[in-house]
This record gives C-alpha cells, structure tokens and sequence, in this order.
C-alpha cells in the first residue's frame, strides 16, 4: 500500500500450497473481477465501489500492526488519508493464485501488490495475502495483510532503455501512428502535439477548442481528434499544415470511447448503442447503426469495424461496407480497447485483465489470456509478432501473438497509452508528462 503506515510493513511470511485445490472456474473468475473492480474503485477514490468486495466485518492489517477493523472504518481511512492526498494515484493488486476450500464458501488469495504516486513519492511494492467468504452467493474479503518488500522497479525504464524520451508535459494519452509521425493527445493542455520519428523532436503543437478524448485516427490525410468537455465535437486535423481545417458537431459518447478510420470513412460511437459513420468526403454523417449497448471502442480491420460492449461482454463486428452486423462473439469480462494483427483482434478486458483473441475470418475466439493487466484504463496494440497491453502500475505487457504466451511484464511508474510502429512501442507516462520511445 501507498500511505507510509501502510508500506513500512516487516516482512510477512506468505505460504501458499505447492499444490492447491482447484475451487471452480466461475469462482476463481468471480474473486479475481472483484479485484481488479476494486483496483479501479481506490484509483477512481470511489468508496461505494469498494465496498462491493468488502465483508461489513473485514479486517485490515497495516505496517505498524494496527488493524482497520469493519468496512465503514476502513472506508473512513481511505477517505480521510489516500484521498485526501493529492500525491496518491494508485494501488495494484495482481493476483497471483486463488484457491477455493473444497466447502466452495471460503477461499484466498495471494498476489502482488504496487502502489502510484506521483513523483517524487517513490514508487512501492510487495505482496498480499486475502481471505474471502462466500454469503449466499457473494465473495467478500473478510480479511488482508500486506508486506512490503520494494522489489518493483520504479520506472519500465529501469528495464527497458528507451532510445528517446519526450517531456511533452501535462497528461499525454491517447497516440495515433501516422507514416512520418507519432500524433499524442494532451487533455490536461487541451493541444494534439506530433512527434517526427526521423529526427526524435516535438515538431507541432495544434491548439484545440477543448479536450481531447476518446482515442485517435489517421486517414484521408487528417488525424482526426474526438473533443469532450461541455460541447463534444471531432476536430480533424491537417497533417500537413498541422492545423484544424474543420471541427464538426458529432462529438463522442464517453471519454474512454475510440474512434477508427476504414477505407471510405471514420467511425465513432456517438451515444448509447449508436454507430456514427461520417463520410471524410463531405464532413457529414453518412450512416448511424444501432449496436449492442455498452459499445464505445471502434477499430477497422479485415474488412470489418469491431466494436467492443463492457456491458454485455461481446465484440461485434460490421461490415464496413454495407454497415450491416456480422457477427456478435461472447469474449471475456468487460471488453474496452482493442487492437489487430496476424488475422486476430484482440479484446483488453477491464473486468479480469484478460485478453480475448477472436479469429477475424472465422469470428470465433480463439482463447482468452490470463495477462493479469489489472483492469480500468490503459490500451492495446499489436506489432511485430507481439500484443501489447498497458496499465498504470503495470506499464507494459508482452504476449507472444502466435503462442499467446505472456513473454514480459514489466512494473513501475508509466503507461495508460501505448501504440506500435516505425519499429518502435510508443508507450506513455501519463503522470509525469512523458512519451517513451522503446525499441522493439
């Protein structure tokens, strides 16, 4: 944990049996969304959220042996120090091996854990163990310790030597690759700034009416820009001249919704279950499609835009040429980002941090991926043979596209966007301002 009383901690002897019993798959899967939903609950200081995994009667032990004692206590205390604090970003629970008793009502839970503020706070780590209860059909956590060891590196790039770094300041996010350029939105100063990959510098800035959300596209000579704040609207953007030639009013329908461009025309998730397809030609709505509700991440590939629904656990695909659905694919728990290659889309689902890997042509999934990328936030992108994930805490995963093997998981400060191209991953440090330029 963050708070220094909670990450002094000595450390805590954990045993975990060499062979544990397996509860059930449904069980396992349960206590695993419920933690990661509580990762997302303390990163986004919502207390009710928490709640949801908490037993009334659970029990915390902290560093200096003191226990929080009942959830309403234990609320209390994130609200009055965590949250308080305008240092603290996150904690990161992973867990690492759940097992369920042979009754089916108890079960614990071991894993590692990383906790975020931001600099110069250093970054700290250790591991967790939990005990949960079943009641009547809900798991609660009825019990916590956390030791501290500090063995997390506290930047990717303690590992991984960039060969470029970019102090773009403010909270670069969302990137788009382009053929001579890495394009990064910048909400926290409301700008779009265009990176030029042949000589490692800043070489725009466009200034926007208001900030930039909902992801990046390239296509038909424009980076096209997805605005929130109290008038959404799509600003397209000049890469030439690197200046806005028209800003149209179809705005997204969430922040954390996508944007993609096909063959003929950009697609963007407008509202609730409303596909917007917008001819570049005209600058003009061309076609709205009635899609699965919970549906905000558009990507083109293999003739189809997919579209990802956190609420009903699917991805959909429509033709892009007749705007028709194909298909709908059950895939794992609450579906965000996305990305494609070799054939494949691939699903970053925020419920369990499992990747989904759907067969394009076939429409099937192929198989879901244990990643453990703690769900909420961070993005997915394919190259060079390899998948990519990103999550604050966990800036970056590497899974074997053809095996689907998790290759390399690296901890620290950094992450929340990350895109492949010019034989590089881009990946940002949304925190302190920073773009990462990493050889692949």
């Amino acid at each position: 944990m963050l708070n220094l009383r909670r990450t002094t901690l000595a450390l805590m002897v954990l045993t975990i049996a060499a062979t544990p019993l397996l509860g059930t798959q449904a069980d396992v899967a349960k206590i695993r969304s419920l933690r990661l939903e509580n990762n997302r609950a303390i990163a986004a200081h919502d207390v009710a959220l928490m709640h949801r995994s908490w037993a009334p009667n659970i029990r915390l032990i902290v560093s200096d042996g003191t226990v929080y004692s009942g959830a309403a206590a234990l609320g209390r205390s994130y609200m009055q120090e965590e949250f308080k604090d305008p240092r603290f970003v996150a904690y990161v629970r992973r867990p690492l091996n759940i097992t369920i008793d042979a009754d089916g009502v108890r079960a614990a839970e071991y894993g590692q854990w990383t906790a975020i503020n931001k600099p110069p706070e250093k970054v700290r780590s250790g591991s967790y163990l939990a005990s949960w209860r079943k009641f009547d059909k809900d798991w609660k956590i009825v019990y916590e310790a956390y030791a501290s060891t500090d063995r997390a590196p506290q930047s990717i790039t303690d590992e991984l030597r960039p060969t470029a770094t970019f102090s773009l300041g403010g909270s670069p996010d969302w990137l788009v690759i382009t053929p001579d350029a890495v394009w990064v939105s910048n909400a926290a100063l409301k700008v779009v700034q265009r990176i030029d990959v042949r000589t490692n510098t800043l070489a725009a800035r466009v200034n926007l009416p208001s900030e930039p959300c909902s992801g990046l596209a390239y296509g038909f000579g424009s980076v096209w820009v997805p605005l929130c704040g109290p008038h959404p609207a799509l600003a397209r953007i000049d890469v030439v001249s690197n200046s806005i030639t028209v800003t149209l009013p179809i705005g997204p329908a969430l922040s954390e919704g996508g944007i993609a461009a096909s063959g003929d025309s950009i697609w963007m998730v407008t509202g609730r279950g409303n596909l917007a397809r917008i001819d570049p030609k005209t600058n003009r709505l061309r076609q709205a499609i009635s899609i699965s509700g919970g549906s905000y991440n558009p990507l083109f590939s293999e003739g189809m835009i997919w579209v990802t629904s956190g609420d009903k656990n699917l991805l959909t695909a429509v033709d892009a040429a007749s705007g028709k659905i194909a298909a709908t694919i059950p895939v794992g728990s609450k579906p965000r980002f996305l990305a494609a290659g070799e054939g494949m889309v691939w699903t970053l689902n925020q419920g369990d941090g499992s990747i989904s890997k759907v067969d394009a042509k076939s429409r099937r999934l192929v198989t879901t991926i244990d990643a453990k990328v703690p769900g909420g936030g961070g993005e997915i992108t394919y190259g060079a043979g390899s998948v990519y994930a990103t999550i604050i805490g966990v800036p970056l995963t590497r899974i074997d596209a053809k095996t689907n093997a998790v290759r390399g998981q690296w901890g620290g400060r950094g992450g929340d966007a990350v895109r492949f191209g010019h034989d590089s991953i881009w990946l940002t440090d949304y925190f302190r301002g920073l773009l990462w330029r990493i050889p692949a």
